[in-house]
């Protein structure tokens, strides 16, 4: 690979983290969302292969390109018999005048929605690091394990049809994926938050495009091209207000392919105080195992190039012995999980049901009597739902509520 070089060029589209209302205790999948925050960025390692001197990208080739990116994003990930692992680390982005004012507001108010963001920013002037692990693991379309894991705490979830679970360190829930996905039972189907993970996913291996085309809807102008590099405008006007982002990139003739640079915020009408809110991509290698370029790393930047987040891609690790199967094998009480070693969770739930199992500390085993998961009158097939809206409503980690309770046992 190449040096790394950067653009500042401007966009965006805002991460906003919300907590779900707790569960019931003895029933709680940790279930959450990760749902779509911000698609692009702004550093990119030259890749591999050498660069035809002079040459021009037309912007054909740049518009086909994005097509395909856009098309492939879409499609439902699997990497063979590999999964994909990244993390993420927080930064402080806050000045030291905004802290001040943070902290001022928090002690006028000790049960404040802010004080474990609070706490987070001491640690991280403390020169701690903030940081949330994930593993991904899919064998083609409704069949996947998720991973989160931030310090001590983690959650897993699996969809295979016939044994959909989640999993953290004190319960076991099992659910019905079909139901999920239509349920407003929040134990199984939480409500759409930001983002998913397939954002991760589009930011890591397409720049972010496919959130831009396919989710965002964005009209895209015509590629302004200068040698071999790109930009273009996307732009849409829901409800009559703007919004523009501006994604920039390089174009390598060698693989006859575009790498995104950075894609910024430049204009929304109805919240002018997010513009230059975005992400730089860099280190675009292409991983030998499953043969896709990757971003390995990407920023999360907020107003005032502040650099909020750092996305590692930290690549592609072979399946255990069993393969997918071993993988999204239902956890047992007293068994093993292949991936977290012992079972040790004292809660096992059967939401189809309502009953479950709860192991006190002296070894008792007593009944748990749940109110069973709300099945919706009228039923879809799973391939009717869409891999990506089950993605959405059941894939991952609250993250805040993650982080608050990580923070605490780190």
């Amino acid at each position: 690979m190449g040096g790394i070089r950067t653009n500042v060029l401007v966009f965006d589209m805002i991460a906003e983290w919300a907590c779900l209302p707790s569960l019931p205790r003895g029933c709680r999948p940790t279930l959450a969302m990760l749902v779509a925050a911000a698609f692009c960025g702004q550093v990119i390692a030259q890749p591999a292969n050498s660069q035809s001197p002079g040459t021009a990208v037309t912007p054909a080739q740049v518009k086909s390109w994005l097509d395909a990116e856009a098309k492939s994003a879409a499609e439902p990930y699997t990497f063979g018999q590999y999964s994909i692992a990244w993390r993420y680390e927080d930064l402080n982005a806050l000045t030291p005048e905004e802290v001040a004012a943070l902290r001022a507001e928090v002690a006028a108010h000790p049960e404040h929605p802010r004080l474990q963001e609070l706490n987070t920013i001491d640690r991280q002037l403390r020169g701690e690091k903030i940081t949330m692990s994930f593993e991904f693991f899919a064998d083609g379309k409704d069949r996947f394990r998720y991973n989160l894991t931030a310090g001590n705490y983690f959650t897993d979830l699996v969809y295979v049809p016939g044994r959909s679970w989640s999993m953290n360190s004190q319960e076991v829930a099992v659910f019905d994926p079909v139901a999920a996905a239509q349920s407003s039972d929040e134990r199984q189907a939480p409500l759409l938050m930001l983002p998913t993970i397939r954002a991760d996913l589009d930011q890591m291996f397409h720049g972010g495009i496919g959130g831009f085309i396919g989710t965002l809807k964005l009209t895209m102008e015509e590629p302004l091209i200068e040698g071999d590099r790109w930009k273009m405008i996307g732009w849409s006007r829901p409800k009559g207000h703007e919004i523009r982002y501006e994604i920039t990139g390089r174009w390598d003739h060698g693989d006859n392919r575009g790498f995104v640079e950075s894609a910024f915020l430049v204009t929304r009408t109805f919240a002018p105080e997010t513009v230059g809110t975005g992400h730089r991509f860099g280190d675009w290698k292409k991983d030998p195992a499953i043969g896709r370029w990757v971003a390995h790393r990407i920023e999360h930047v907020k107003p005032g190039n502040r650099v909020s987040r750092v996305a590692y891609f930290e690549g592609a690790k072979p399946f255990p012995a069993g393969g997918f199967d071993a993988v999204t094998r239902t956890p047992v009480e007293g068994g093993t999980d292949i991936i977290r070693g012992p079972v040790k969770a004292t809660m096992f739930v059967d939401l189809n049901t309502g009953k479950g199992t709860e192991i006190t500390p002296s070894g008792e085993r007593k009944p748990l009597k749940v109110v069973p998961a709300e099945r919706p009158a009228s039923w879809l097939t799973l391939r009717t739902v869409g891999w990506v809206t089950l993605g959405v409503l059941l894939i991952a980690a609250i993250v805040l509520r993650v982080r608050g309770r990580s923070n605490a046992q780190v």
